[in-house]
């Protein structure tokens, strides 16, 4: 009698429809619109696939087995999936009725080959200058924001970043889903769970934040803020846990620092904007603003470090690096630019 498939294995066969595209190393991203209608990303550019799920029923069933294998619930009472698959690959599924066509599927492919410093310079992400501009701002303890839009590479210029932290020094890093593999000697990787199928058991960002406080990091590495944590790590900024790194969504430098303002405000502890502003521009000292391309290249557009507030009633911003017109990111005078730019 042959052994019963492990479960690997039998979502394996169930993914096995678009299967040559989850093992294409070219691939980034797997876009499924409905059983019918897959795209994929490569090197940054979107371009229609010939693979298919036979239908709807089958797209559902591989969705089932990923939230299954992961633990995840996923059904009509709860129709968003956010999951990873056996590779790492990370997962993002709605069900009908909320989508028309059938089900929408996002992966985001976990690329084994770690993208370092060196490896985004020689990409013409960014230049050498700005590389070692960044690093010596982290050898220093300085705090570093990454904004970007979605898909801008803002988690491999956080890697590569966090890859360069001593490798003396104890690194906690806490992620939604897990990305960051950081190949250095102390590291501490946390990962959010969501609540189990009877709504329970959830941990999320802010609570990982604020047991990270109390297991000694010496440096704390959040992929992305995204709601009210934002306020306890301005706090552990500012309290000790210099040369921390994050990520926000936005598409400016001053952008971000307003992102974090509002997440901050989501924490609902009565701080007033002024005051919480004050304690975002003593926390942050460096922004760097990255964003994908139409050719799909990903580019480092500015770099920015904040100066203190000293009294005045919006953030006062520094570009110290800015994509010139030829592409080059360029070492500019420090000319303070306001919060409205």
């Amino acid at each position: 009698m042959s052994a019963l498939p492990t479960m690997n294995e039998a979502l394996e066969r169930l993914w096995e429809p678009v299967g040559v595209l989850l093992r294409d190393a070219t691939v980034s991203e797997v876009l499924i619109n409905g059983p019918s209608e897959v795209w994929v990303e490569r090197h940054g550019c979107l371009e229609r696939a010939s693979e298919a799920f036979s239908s709807s029923a089958t797209l559902e069933a591989a969705l089932l087995a990923a939230a299954q294998w992961a633990g995840r619930p996923f059904d009509d009472q709860r129709p968003i999936l956010e999951t990873q698959l056996p590779d790492g690959s990370r997962l993002e599924a709605v069900l009908p009725p909320l989508c028309a066509q059938g089900p929408i599927v996002a992966i985001r492919r976990f690329s084994k080959a770690k993208m370092d410093l060196g490896g985004l310079v020689e990409r013409k992400t960014l230049s050498l200058a700005a590389a070692s501009y960044l690093v010596q701002a982290l050898e220093q303890r300085k705090n570093v924001v990454v904004c970007g839009g979605t898909g801008s590479g803002k988690t491999s210029l956080l890697s590569a970043l966090a890859a360069c932290l001593p490798r003396a020094e104890r690194i906690v890093t806490i992620e939604d889903t897990r990305e960051l593999c950081l190949d250095l000697p102390h590291v501490v990787a946390l990962e959010a769970r969501p609540a189990d199928d009877r709504g329970q058991g959830q941990v999320g960002i802010r609570e990982l934040l604020r047991a990270t406080l109390r297991l000694r990091p010496d440096r704390i590495v959040v992929g992305e803020v995204r709601g009210a944590e934002a306020l306890d790590l301005v706090q552990a900024m500012n309290t000790g846990h210099g040369g921390s790194l994050t990520t926000v969504h936005a598409s400016s430098c001053v952008g971000a620092l307003r992102r974090l303002e509002t997440m901050a405000l989501m924490g609902d502890v009565g701080i007033p904007l002024h005051a919480l502003r004050a304690q975002v521009a003593a926390a942050v000292q460096l922004v760097a603003h990255i964003e994908r391309q139409s050719d799909g290249s990903r580019h480092v557009l500015s770099i920015s470090r904040l100066k203190p507030m000293e009294g005045a009633s919006d953030y006062r911003l520094v570009e110290v690096f800015c994509r010139a017109r030829d592409g080059r990111l360029c070492c500019r005078p420090h000319r303070p630019s306001g919060g409205s730019t």
